[in-house]
This record gives structure tokens, sequence and C-alpha cells, in this order.
């Protein structure tokens, strides 16, 4: 297992929607609330990933990552964790093929491992 930081990261929320028109995200192993709606970036159905500008309840690794195969290939990433139950949500990229650019520094979590 990889070092981690135990630092969270603060959810940003847009002016624009209404509390009532959110969608919560949470943690499929233990329902902490990690995100809304107010972040969503989108989709990668290649990858699997749902995309978020910001989290809460969730840590950065510190341990590097460089992936080796499928769409993401050549990207590398540190981990996201569940803050309260260690879980591996999925990752932060910090560099990308320039295609995947838009996923730079935001929260990438693995479809399955997120419900709503």
């Amino acid at each position: 297992m990889d070092s981690e930081s135990t630092a969270s990261t603060s959810q940003q929320t847009s002016g624009g929607a209404r509390n009532s028109d959110l969608i919560v995200f949470q943690c499929s192993g233990c329902n902490a609330i990690i995100g809304d709606s107010s972040s969503y970036i989108g989709t990668h159905r290649d990858i699997g990933i749902m995309v978020l500008a910001a989290a809460n309840n969730v840590y950065q690794g510190n341990n590097l990552v460089s992936s080796t195969d499928g769409e993401d290939v050549g990207s590398t990433y540190v981990r996201a964790r569940c803050l309260k139950c260690k879980r591996i949500l999925g990752q932060v990229y910090k560099t990308t093929p320039k295609e995947l650019d838009f996923l730079r520094e935001t929260f990438s979590f693995d479809v399955f491992k997120v419900t709503k």
C-alpha cells in the first residue's frame, strides 16, 4: 500500500445550482459523501470514471503511479481514497496525453466505487 497524505479537499459549490437540484455522490464502501453534482465535469466511458472538479472526504496518496495500458496509457496519477474507510475510489491525474488533459488535477472516480 502506498503512503498517503491525510489532507481532505474542500468541495466547491456553484452559485447557480439550487440545493434541491444537487445529486450527492457517496463512497460505495461506507456511504461517506464524497461530492455532488455542482462539481461534476463528466464521465469517460472507456476508462470507466466519473470526474469531479472537487471532492469531500477524499485524500490523495503521495506515490505517483504510471498507467501502462488502457485508454490512459502514459498518464501518471496518485490514488484517491475515502477518508472514512480508506477504500481506493479512483485517482487524481498529474500528467495525461493531450486528449485527456481535461482530467488533470480533477478527481476521477471509478464508476463502480461511487453511488448516488
